[in-house]
Formats: structure tokens, sequence, C-alpha cells
């Protein structure tokens, strides 16, 4: 395809056509590289760990992790609550909670029901992220459910105040 011939045959409207096209290919791959970046920079986020609860049956590790959040809110400080094989490192797929908002780190406590059932307690807190559920693999290669409730420990708001 050439978009050299115009139906008028001038030269003039030919370098039209093409100060036109040519820009918008470049922003075109110019954003698609940039959002790019933005995708793996919100995946990259250093991760700190705050707390390491194993479960009664000693297969499965709770574990608190904060890091500076690229989306949120706030655009601040996120945590973050993640299930993994006993011992294993923290990795974005385990990721169960994502907590944009939270105004003191020892306002999220975890707590074992069973060996399958995890609580997640908090005061006030913006969770923007949320699965009740995940599936693990344990060393034996056998996949195993655990169960994640959410439990405000207020019975009014559990929203910190910033979002009122």
């Amino acid at each position: 395809m050439s978009i050299s011939r115009r139906s008028d045959g001038n030269p003039a409207n030919t370098y039209k056509i093409a100060f036109w096209i040519l820009p918008s290919i470049l922003v075109l791959i110019l954003s698609t590289l940039a959002g790019g970046c933005f995708y793996l920079a919100r995946g990259s986020a250093e991760r700190h760990e705050l707390e390491r609860l194993t479960s009664p049956d000693g297969k499965t590790d709770a574990v608190i992790a904060s890091g500076e959040s690229v989306q949120g809110a706030t655009g601040g400080p996120s945590m973050e609550v993640y299930l993994v094989p006993f011992g294993q490192d923290l990795s974005g797929e385990n990721r169960s909670l994502l907590v944009d908002y939270v105004e003191d780190s020892h306002d999220i406590e975890l707590r074992w029901h069973d060996k399958r059932i995890l609580e997640v307690r908090y005061s006030a807190a913006a969770i923007s992220d949320f699965r009740n559920y995940k599936y693990l693999n344990s060393k034996q290669g056998n996949e195993y459910v655990v169960e994640v409730r959410l439990s405000p420990l207020s019975d009014n708001t559990s929203l910190p105040d910033v979002y009122y």
C-alpha cells in the first residue's frame, strides 16, 4: 500500500498525509511503551515483610508486607497480605489482599482459625483488592485452598477518616 498516490496527483498532498500519519504512529508507539513501563514499575515495588504467621498445620504462611504503591488512593504506603507455602518467598501472584491506605501498620492483624481459614482483622483501612480464597501447592504437589475472611474491628465505619 502506498500513501504517495492521490487522486489529484499533487505531491504536496502526499507530504500532508505523511505529516499527519508519521507523528500519529510515533505517538501510538510511545504511549504503548510508556504503558508497559508503568505496568512493570507497578509490579516491581519493593516489599518489606512485616509479619509472617504460620498456619496450625505448618503448611502455609500468611505474610503482611508493605511497600510503596503506585496505584492506590493516596499513592503512599500500601499493605499487602500474601498466602504462600511455608517458608516460600513473596510473589505478586500469591497476594490475597491489597490495602491502599492504613493509618498504622499495627491496625492489621492476622489470625488462623484453623489450618485452612485465615482471618484478617483491621480497625480502619481502604481495601482495593481482595480475594477470599487462595489455591496453594504443598511441597508434595498437592493443591489445597485457604479461605480468607475480613473482620473490621468496629461496627461503625471501617474506612479511614481521610476518606470522609
